[in-house]
């Protein structure tokens, strides 16, 4: 069972790992530059599937600027299939004037999201072991990593989400709200990493021992 307190506790548990959310943090808001906060949750993700259990340290950001592009771009790819079925049924049922087509499109378009953003934080992690674009789109072995650790994956999935619903409540106090937000999103982030970096993890050892 994948310990949630573990991993609450992880981003933070460490001397010197607070410094290291602010930063994240900081170059998270930042346009073009936060492609390097994302490659630091790259190779935060890349220790927790290796068993590093230690947040990385801040460096090497030219290499870590292009692994957070291609984790932005894999990340771009996925979300773009609901918007262009959203685009195309909506654009279809205000063609032929249809209210009921365009709801029953954009519905569709919400529920394939909602498959894509169950997918992607496993689609993620299965490049970072990878290291191969292509593997990010990889859905058979997605969908067997996620349906061999299906129970564990369920609750990390939700932890993300009730985190994420908790710091949009925090993010609306006046003025120290908006720093929580930042400062969280990244905590949340690096959560997110180690929970499913620990599932994929066991996920590959339990293939490799009914392989064997």
């Amino acid at each position: 069972m994948v310990n949630i307190e573990r991993a609450l506790r992880f981003p933070v548990a460490e001397q010197g790992n607070f410094v290291k959310i602010i930063v994240g943090a900081v170059l998270s808001i930042i346009p073009i530059i936060n492609f390097i906060s994302l490659g630091y949750l790259y190779q935060l993700m890349s220790n927790i599937i290796n068993e590093q259990q230690e947040m990385p340290e801040w460096g090497n950001f030219g290499e870590k600027f292009v692994r957070g592009f291609m984790f932005f771009i894999i990340g771009f790819i996925y979300m773009l299939i609901p918007l262009i079925v959203g685009a195309i049924t909506g654009g279809g049922a205000a063609f032929r004037g249809g209210l009921g087509l365009l709801v029953g499109g954009y519905f569709i378009s919400f529920i394939i999201a909602i498959v894509i953003g169950f997918l992607l934080p496993m689609a993620l992690t299965h490049y970072v072991r990878t290291e191969s674009f292509a593997s990010a789109f990889d859905l058979k072995t997605i969908f067997s990593y996620i349906s061999s650790s299906i129970n564990n994956y369920l609750i990390a999935y939700v932890v993300i989400i009730v985190l994420c619903i908790i710091l949009g409540i925090v993010s609306e106090i006046p003025v120290i709200g908006w720093i929580i937000s930042i400062l969280g999103g990244f905590y949340i982030a690096c959560t997110a990493c180690f929970l499913f970096g620990e599932i994929y993890r066991n996920a590959s050892v339990s293939k490799s021992d009914s392989v064997s």
